[in-house]
């Protein structure tokens, strides 16, 4: 694949990515959802508050505490900094005041192409993430290149991301089809006899297909809404 043929790539994927996240804010919030106001809940949306709080759940997920022994959930990693990429979409819009034109986009899709093996060699970690969210807030194209480096840095290219990212979304809108507002969702339970979150069980049953593109996508959603029914007797 040329280097043009990977921008038009990646730019195909973050307009997919937008439209997918634009989709599911009008869903779960409304239409003053750009506005920066959550229509259903009345309250008003801080988006780099909620960018901190899951780089505080992505930190939870690594073994950095050096008093005491843990480990580092990598399939968790995943799920939060798809989490972290969801909350960024949105702050990228809410700054545009909508979706954003195709040029724009193909810029975010010339960062990520362009930044190559950079992203394998840089130190850039969570600290400095939220340091540079923290001292660009609005900087869009500074926050998303940090994003994408601490991303590589933790073992995720953008196309797992974009996959992970795409189930993950996807599974936002069968919560909230299946009563997650009204408390009826069951968000934790029993996989290959042990009790785990939706979201973990989502991404094992994605990983046993061989090609992971757009109908394995499909697929193991049809089978993760099938097993849920299933399970949890609705």
């Amino acid at each position: 694949m040329t280097k043009e043929e990977r921008i038009d790539d990646v730019a195909t994927k973050y307009a997919k990515m937008f439209q997918m996240q634009y989709d599911l804010n009008l869903a779960t919030c409304g239409d003053e959802w750009v506005g920066d106001v959550c229509k259903s809940t009345g309250k008003p949306i801080n988006w780099n508050l909620a960018i901190l709080d899951e780089c505080s759940e992505l930190l939870g997920s690594t073994d950095w505490k050096w008093w005491k022994s843990g480990k580092t959930d990598d399939l968790n990693i995943g799920l939060e900094l798809a989490d972290v990429l969801h909350f960024k979409l949105s702050r990228i819009m809410s700054e545009y005041g909508g979706l954003l034109d195709p040029s724009d986009v193909d810029t975010y899709a010339q960062v990520v192409t362009e930044l190559g093996d950079l992203l394998e060699i840089n130190e850039y970690n969570i600290v400095d993430y939220l340091q540079d969210v923290l001292d660009n807030e609005n900087n869009m194209i500074q926050i998303m290149t940090g994003y994408w480096i601490l991303a590589r840095n933790m073992g995720y290219s953008f196309d797992d991301l974009y996959h992970i990212y795409i189930l993950k979304n996807r599974l936002n809108h069968f919560r909230q089809e299946n009563g997650y507002t009204d408390g009826t969702y069951v968000k934790d339970w029993i996989y290959n006899g042990v009790v785990e979150e939706d979201n973990h069980i989502l991404m094992k049953i994605f990983s046993e297909y061989d090609n992971g593109n757009e109908q394995d996508m499909d697929d193991a959603m049809l089978e993760f809404g099938e097993l849920y029914r299933k399970v949890n007797d609705v």
